[in-house]
């Protein structure tokens, strides 16, 4: 009988580990460190897209720059959640630190809620938030249900779903015909997880893992021409295409793109939906 304990226990102990390892981003999944908070500087509003803004963290009362923190946005879905993409957490030295989201979708009759950690260890503080916008606030694209899956539950390891890629607008600057238009594309690791999209990516796949081997993004002119990105050297999954006279900035209000990447060795034309064949992809501009 022991010897049968003893087996349970370990498995047990191994589904604690994979799910810890699955839900990074969790609160559950972190040691707990007391006397830290956090809040928002002044009241900033959320969208589907671009986010930046301000967390005020404090120990016992006093401003704490210095530290590591991570900022986890977290939506609730009923019994399922999952997260959203984070650029950067940026130490202003004072107690602030600036943070870069990406909000996947609006809140809806759903929520969303800002969990930290501090140091690796997850603080008790967290803030609801509303996130407003449209689903079209940025494309989203999907791998093949045969050489792109990834595993969304870790309690249920055979399930898999077709990975999803998401491509968001960050800036368009400068003046008309020659503006630049910068976007920032993150991929689906986990619910939790979603990582920049850049070559050299490694990600978990339904077989085990696999490297992004190249990236080619493509946005549509004017003239529905397709113009290729490029990476931007130093800020992992950012692109930026620059318009000209013969390849005129779209004058309407959305942008058309196409996603081609290659991981570990298939090359694929990602589509626009789990159930659809098409590839031209469609955000709001």
């Amino acid at each position: 009988m022991k010897k049968y304990k003893l087996v349970i226990k370990n498995f047990t102990l191994a589904m604690v580990i994979m799910v810890a390892q699955f839900c990074g981003n969790t609160p559950a999944a972190k040691p707990i460190s007391t006397g830290y908070t956090a809040e928002l500087r002044g009241a900033p509003s959320f969208i589907v897209g671009k986010n930046v803004f301000d967390i005020i963290l404090k120990n016992n009362g006093t401003p704490a720059p210095g530290v590591t923190l991570e900022v986890a946005p977290e939506m609730t879905m009923g019994s399922m959640f999952h997260g959203t993409p984070v650029d950067s957490v940026t130490d202003n030295g004072d107690g602030s630190y600036t943070v870069i989201a990406y909000m996947l979708m609006p809140s809806g009759m759903d929520s969303w809620t800002l969990h930290f950690h501090v140091n690796g260890q997850h603080i008790d503080s967290h803030i609801p938030i509303v996130v407003t916008g449209l689903m079209m606030d940025k494309a989203t694209f999907y791998g093949s249900s045969v050489n792109d899956l990834y595993v969304p539950d870790a309690m249920m390891p055979m399930t898999t779903s077709q990975r999803p890629y998401f491509v968001f607008k960050s800036a368009l600057t400068g003046a008309a015909p020659g503006q630049t238009l910068e976007l920032y594309v993150s991929v689906r690791d986990n619910l939790m997880t979603h990582l920049p999209l850049v070559t050299g990516t490694a990600l978990t796949t339904s077989m085990g893992s696999a490297v992004v081997g190249s990236v080619i993004l493509n946005v549509y002119d004017a003239n529905n021409t397709p113009i290729s990105a490029t990476q931007v050297t130093g800020k992992p999954g950012y692109y930026t295409v620059t318009f000209s006279a013969l390849n005129p900035v779209p004058t309407v209000t959305t942008l058309n793109l196409d996603l081609n990447v290659t991981l570990g060795t298939v090359a694929e034309q990602k589509v626009t939906s789990t159930t659809g064949a098409a590839t031209m992809g469609t955000m709001n501009f």
